[in-house]
C-alpha cells in the first residue's frame, strides 16, 4: 500500500503500487480482482500460486489467505498503481484491515476481469455506495456520446461518495433509506421518478460494431 484517500466518512480508496505490481493485468470495465489477507491479524502474508486448472495452491502447511472480491477503480500501469475503494464497517476482514491500513502495509491482489460497458444510447445505472467503483467505470467507458444517470441508496448523507471529474456533467440521484425503513420501496420510487424524466433529445452516434439499444437499466449491488 502507497496511498490512503478518504473518500466518505466510512469509505476509504487504498491506492497500491510497489514492484509486485508491475505485471498487473487489467480486461474490460469494471474489472474484478481477488485481494488477499493474512490468514488472521499480524499473521504472515502467505500468496499462493495457481497451478494448470488455475486453482489456489498453498505451500504445505501453510494457512491459507483470506480472499474476497472488489473492484479496481483504477489502474495506473505507467506508474505501478491500483486503486481500490473499501466499505469501512464494524464486520470483515477485508474491512477491518483497511479501516487501519497504512502506507507500506501488504495485501496480494489477482490480474482483474471485466466486462463489456452497456451500448444503449440512454443509461440508467442503480445502486449502493459500493457499487459505485463499477459504476463509474462503467459510465467512463460508455463515454461522453450516451445519456447517463445514476440511482444510489445510502443509509444516509454520510455514505454520498462525490462522483469522479471524468463523469462531472453526469446526473447522479442519491436517496437514502435510514435503518429501519424499506430500502426497496426507497428505491423503487427514485428509480420509477428518474425514468420518468425525458432523456436528452440528441442521440448518440454509432460506434459500436453493432446498434445499441435505445435504452437500458443496469443494478448493481455489493
Amino acid at each position: 500500500m502507497v496511498a490512503r484517500t478518504q473518500l466518505a466518512p466510512r469509505f476509504v480508496r487504498i491506492t497500491l503500487g510497489g514492484p509486485g505490481l508491475r505485471g498487473f493485468r487489467t480486461s474490460g470495465a469494471a474489472a474484478k480482482t481477488k485481494i488477499f489477507l493474512p490468514a488472521e491479524p499480524g499473521a504472515e502474508l502467505v500468496l499462493p500460486r495457481i497451478d494448470e486448472n488455475l486453482r489456489f495452491v498453498y505451500p504445505e502447511g501453510a494457512r491459507p489467505a483470506i480472499t474476497r472480491t472488489y473492484t479496481v477503480r483504477n489502474h495506473r500501469p505507467e506508474s505501478g498503481e491500483v486503486d481500490i475503494d473499501f466499505a469501512i464497517h464494524q464486520n470483515g476482514p477485508a474491512a477491518l484491515w483497511a479501516a487501519t491500513a497504512q502506507p507500506g502495509s501488504a495485501i496480494g491482489i489477482s490480474d482483474g476481469s471485466g466486462q463489456l460497458p452497456p451500448t444503449a444510447f440512454d443509461v440508467l445505472f442503480v445502486g449502493d455506495p459500493a457499487s459505485l467503483p463499477a459504476i463509474e467505470t462503467l459510465a467512463e467507458e460508455i463515454g461522453a456520446d450516451a445519456s447517463i444517470r445514476i440511482v444510489l441508496l445510502a443509509h444516509d448523507h454520510d455514505d454520498e461518495i462525490p462522483l469522479a471529474e471524468s463523469l462531472s456533467g453526469t446526473g447522479c440521484r442519491w436517496v437514502h433509506a435510514p435503518h429501519g425503513t424499506d430500502a426497496g420501496e426507497v428505491l423503487v420510487l427514485a428509480v420509477d421518478g428518474t425514468a420518468a424524466q425525458p432523456y436528452a433529445e440528441q442521440r448518440p452516434r454509432h460506434t459500436r460494431d453493432s446498434d445499441p439499444a435505445h435504452a437500458c437499466v443496469h443494478s448493481l449491488f455489493y
